[in-house]
């Protein structure tokens, strides 16, 4: 009988343990998927963001007259429904075409948008980006032109890389068509010390519409071109009270950061064009996804008053 009891008592510990250890199992694991979820969360939009969007692209070229900037190169949604698209207007890096960045430009427009870029390889006045924008237009109004009436002409943003954030910049302030410019996107835009030095000048005071400014944490961008203080900087001399972001994309550097931050990219211009509701959710808000999002980003700032 002593015997029984002791082995009924040696198999209701083994079951204890066993319970115990299986609870224990089921927490770790809750806990890691828990973990998981967050990760998955923080990166959702941007993932999102950087996968093809709905929509076919198409794709056209249209010669130019003026060597200032060669030929158009244009993506637009290739089945086009009974409404109007945004635009976004590109201005190139020193030693680029629309040519260079064509996925990038391509990825925007499977998300709804046209994309309009040139040839110009030293576009920092604005100039190229400004007669861009005209051409665009001028499109909108052509009975012959497969873009005769798509254009919102209320929804035409503006993006630059590098040399060509000081074009995107000026384009927005120095010329008689750029009321028709709502929003604006710099990546790894030329420091005012190098620009200076270059004779690129430019002024991010003069800004009244949303900006967002990036760029990467490598060593060309970060010790050169577009170092954090020079994007405080500007970020701090924008007197706008309309969204203001700025941030640091991690691990990758001056010549990837355009491909590298193309979700984030989408995002923006889905929310200051199109008042996308979710896209906001990486802008707005205490828990805004790009300030959450630290496992690739940094030094990030908003400002929205």
């Amino acid at each position: 009988m002593k015997n029984k009891k002791k082995l009924v008592l040696v198999i209701s510990i083994v079951v204890i343990i066993l319970i115990i250890a299986i609870a224990i199992m089921k927490i770790r694991e809750i806990t890691a998927n828990e973990k998981q979820e967050e990760i998955l969360y923080t990166r959702s939009l941007e993932s999102e963001y950087e996968i093809e969007g709905k929509y076919d692209v198409g794709y056209m070229e249209h010669e130019s007259n003026n060597s200032k900037t060669g030929k158009y190169s244009i993506w637009y949604p290739l089945k086009m429904e009974n409404k109007k698209y945004p635009v976004i207007v590109i201005a190139n890096g020193t030693g680029a075409t629309a040519e260079t960045h064509k996925d990038v430009f391509k990825h925007l427009s499977s998300w709804g948008f046209i994309v309009i870029g040139n040839e110009d390889k030293n576009s920092w006045t604005g100039e190229s980006t400004s007669l861009s924008l005209d051409y665009i237009l001028y499109l909108n109004n052509n009975n012959d032109s497969i873009l005769y009436d798509k254009i919102d002409t209320n929804k035409i943003g503006v993006s630059g890389h590098s040399q060509g954030g000081v074009g995107a910049i000026n384009a927005v302030c120095n010329y008689e068509n750029s009321n028709y410019l709502k929003s604006i996107y710099t990546a790894s835009c030329a420091c005012r010390e190098i620009s200076s030095m270059l004779g690129w000048e430019y002024d991010t005071s003069e800004i009244n519409i949303p900006y967002f400014m990036i760029a990467g944490t490598g060593d060309i961008d970060s010790g050169l071109i577009a170092p954090l203080d020079s994007l405080e900087n500007t970020y701090n001399n924008i007197k706008s009270k309309t969204l203001t972001v700025m941030g640091r994309k991690k691990n990758i550097d001056h010549r990837e950061v355009l491909k590298e931050a193309k979700g984030y990219m989408v995002a923006w211009f889905l929310t200051t064009l199109n008042g996308d509701h979710e896209a906001r959710k990486v802008f707005y808000g205490n828990d805004a996804e790009i300030t959450i999002n630290t496992e690739y980003w940094q030094d990030v700032r908003i400002r929205n008053n």
